[in-house]
């Protein structure tokens, strides 16, 4: 009535278990096992030596850097007391200076700042360029005064740029 049919072994090692085989494929599986584990060390060695290399390279590179920001340091401090040393001296010029100078720099300065205090929108344009002109003259005859007041000066060169101030101012 009913035939019987077979069907295939899912599990066909089973079927057939010879020992010898069994070691064979045992020494196969360790060979294959040995042979990734020397290839992986291979790799790891290889790699360990490119990392070697790079940390070389990078050592003098991480040296400069710490030089450098040495060096940046080193120019900051200097940078900075020679900035006080010249604040310093600069102010025992200006003690020093006659004091027709410092009154017209001082005048000049409040001119300045009256010149900037000026409503633009108000003025006409050829009163706005003969303000703007007027305070790059102000201020152009302030930072002369100011450079003059470090270093030292003839009576001349005093009388003559006070009356250039008072022109400036009285203009």
């Amino acid at each position: 009535m009913f035939a019987l049919r077979t069907r295939p072994n899912p599990f066909p090692e089973a079927e057939a278990v010879d020992p010898d085989q069994l070691v064979k494929r045992r020494a196969e599986a360790f060979a294959q096992l040995k042979a990734i584990e020397a290839d992986r060390a291979r790799q790891i060695t290889a790699i360990e030596k490119r990392i070697a290399k790079a940390e070389a390279i990078l050592k003098p590179i991480d040296d400069a850097r710490k030089a450098l920001a040495e060096a940046r340091a080193d120019l900051q401090a200097v940078e900075t007391s020679t900035g006080h040393a010249r604040d310093a001296a600069l102010a025992a010029a200006r003690d020093a200076a006659p004091a027709e100078l410092v009154e017209a720099l001082a005048r000049l300065r409040e001119q300045q700042r009256a010149l900037m205090v000026v409503d633009f929108g108000v003025v006409s344009p050829a009163d706005r360029r003969r303000q703007t002109d007027r305070a790059a003259a102000v201020v152009s005859l302030m930072r002369d005064i100011e450079a003059a007041l470090e270093a030292p000066l003839t009576e001349a060169q005093v009388e003559d740029l006070v009356n250039r101030a008072r022109a400036a101012v009285y203009k």
